[in-house]
Parts: C-alpha cells; structure tokens; sequence
C-alpha cells in the first residue's frame, strides 16, 4: 500500500519474519480487509505485488505466494507475480466449480496485460472416504445402505474422485493427489509445515514427492 499517498513507506522486507521451521514468512493481515478499494484507482493495480517481490528475488531460491481463495485483485496480482502457478483443489463437486473460476480470472489477466496463463500443475486435497463431512441425514442414509446391501461407498467415492481427477487433467496436465491425513489439521493448528512435525505422514510424503518435481522445474 506505499504506492499510495498517506500510507507508511514499507516494503516487504520491512514485514519478512523468522519462523522456527527455518521458512521465512512475509504474514498478512486484517488491514487488507479493506484494501482492494484502494486498487481500482490504480492502472498498474496487477502488478503491485510483483514490483514488491522484486528486491528479494536474489535472497530467495523459492518464493511461495499464497493466494486467498476469493477470486479478486489479490489472486490476480498472485498470478501475475508467479512464474508458476500450482493449482490446489478440495477433491470435492466444487473443485470443478472453483477451475472454472479461476479459467475466468486468466482470461482477465491476458486481457490485461497480454500474457497468457495457466495452471502448471493441480493438487486435489484430502482425497479419501473421509475427504468430505457428509450431513447427519446423509450419514444416516449412507449407513442404513450399507447395512440392508451389505455395500460400503468406499468404492463410489473412489469412482467420483477419479471422475474429478479426469476432468481436471483434461484442463491441466499435471494432477496430483494428496490423501487425507489428520496430521494436516495438527500442523495448522500448530502453526507448522506438515514435512516439519510430522514428515512421515502420508500427506507429508505425497507433498515430498510434489515438491520434488517443482524442484526440477525451469
């Protein structure tokens, strides 16, 4: 916000903090509630995040932007600022909805700014037979099924995701998919990278593995 008049001057190594796990961390903040605004009177609006990485590219051999899941100013500048952009999906119905969203946001920013973008590669999240919290009705239902059929969903749900999985590698070419996993929640309330508390969870190496093919990435 130091492009405009009557804001502090401070940049983004000015916020840069320490974590334990040895990831520096530039935070956000509920000041940005009311941000957006603030853009719409600006031409270069895309691109502010962009100019404001640029004195830390040399400090950095990764730099990961984490984008807030409303599709708005905020995303764009994410995707304008990226050299890649990884895709991550909830392995729910609403995974297609929210490609379809963001297939909307790259048509905005090629007519913004003449580039063309898309997604290098998706993760679909918490995939398994406890991906979803079902309502009680529906739990109800699921469980009076299974006991008059003697049938599990197990294999519906796996039919479903794989149907999702194909849709969306119909869009993007690279798809992973990471399991459920309980020590994901303990991470985030901890405050924590997964690999760093729990590495040899199943999630953990799944999103090992990921993180090696970006690794390899020119």
């Amino acid at each position: 916000m130091n492009v405009f008049e009557g804001f502090p001057d401070v940049s983004l190594k000015d916020i840069i903090t320490e974590t334990p796990s040895g990831i520096d961390l530039a935070p956000s903040s509920l000041d940005l509630v009311g941000v957006e605004p603030y853009l719409y009177s600006i031409n270069e609006r895309a691109s502010l995040l962009k100019n404001a990485i640029k004195p830390v590219l040399s400090e950095y051999k990764y730099i990961l932007i984490d984008t807030p899941p409303s599709m708005g100013q905020f995303v764009i500048n994410g995707i304008v600022a990226a050299d890649r952009i990884v895709l991550t999906l909830d392995s729910s119905i609403f995974a297609k909805n929210g490609l379809e969203s963001l297939n909307c946001i790259f048509s905005d920013i090629k007519e913004i700014t003449g580039r063309s973008r898309s997604a290098d590669m998706a993760i679909l999240t918490r995939a398994g037979a406890l991906c979803e919290r079902k309502a009680p009705f529906e739990e109800m239902r699921l469980a009076f099924w299974h006991m008059i059929t003697g049938k599990g969903t197990d294999d519906d749900e796996k039919a479903r995701q794989n149907s999702i999985e194909e849709e969306i590698k119909a869009t993007i070419k690279e798809v992973h998919t990471v399991p459920y996993d309980s020590e994901v929640y303990r991470a985030q309330t901890e405050g924590m990278p997964l690999a760093y508390i729990s590495p040899e969870s199943p999630a953990a190496v799944k999103y090992n593995e990921i993180s090696e093919i970006i690794a390899r990435w020119k």
